[in-house]
C-alpha cells in the first residue's frame, strides 16, 4: 500500500477514468468504453445473463446496445472511495445512479431505472490504469428497465 500522501493521486487518476468511461457510455454509446477494460476484464452488471468476460465480450455488449436504435443514458457516480491501491494495482467502490431510456433526448424523467453499488480493480500497465473488473451489485430497479445482459429477447429483470 503507498503511503496517505499518494491517495490523492491515485484518486484523481481512478476518477477521471471513471469520468471518461461513463462520459463516453453516455455521450458516445460506449463506441471505446472496451478499450478502458484489460484483455481479462470481467463486467458483471449484478443482473441473471449480465456477466461479461473479456475486452471482446464486454465491446460486443456495447455494439448490441447501439444496434437496437436510440438510447439516451445518464451514468451518474457518487461516493467514489479508493479502498486500497499499491503502484500496479487498485480497488474502489461507487454509486451509480443510471437514468435510461430508449430514444433520442429530451425525454421524460422519473425516477432512476437502476442504483447499483460498483466494486471495482484496476490494473497499472502500459502507462496507465485499466478496468480488470467491475461488479455491480443492484440495489434498486426499476419495473420497466431491460436486464441489459446478452440475451435482447428477455425484457425484465429475473
Amino acid at each position: 500500500m503507498d503511503s496517505v500522501g499518494e491517495q490523492p493521486a491515485v484518486w484523481h487518476q481512478l476518477w477521471a477514468l471513471e469520468c471518461a468511461y461513463w462520459a463516453g457510455v453516455d455521450l458516445d454509446s460506449g463506441l471505446e468504453a472496451a478499450d478502458f477494460y484489460t484483455d481479462d476484464a470481467v463486467f458483471d452488471l449484478g443482473m441473471d445473463g449480465a456477466r461479461l468476460v473479456g475486452r471482446s465480450e464486454i465491446a460486443g455488449f456495447y455494439e448490441r446496445r447501439r444496434t437496437r436504435g436510440p438510447r439516451t443514458t445518464a451514468h451518474l457516480v457518487h461516493n467514489f472511495i479508493v479502498l486500497e491501491h499499491d503502484a500496479v494495482a487498485a480497488r474502489t467502490r461507487s454509486y451509480i445512479v443510471l437514468y435510461a431510456a430508449s430514444g433520442q433526448a429530451p425525454l421524460p424523467v422519473g425516477a432512476p431505472g437502476m442504483i447499483t453499488v460498483t466494486h471495482n480493480r484496476y490494473r497499472w500497465g502500459d502507462n496507465c490504469w485499466k478496468i480488470a473488473e467491475r461488479v455491480s451489485q443492484v440495489l434498486f430497479v426499476a419495473e420497466d428497465q431491460p436486464t441489459f445482459g446478452r440475451d435482447s429477447t428477455s425484457d425484465r429483470r429475473k
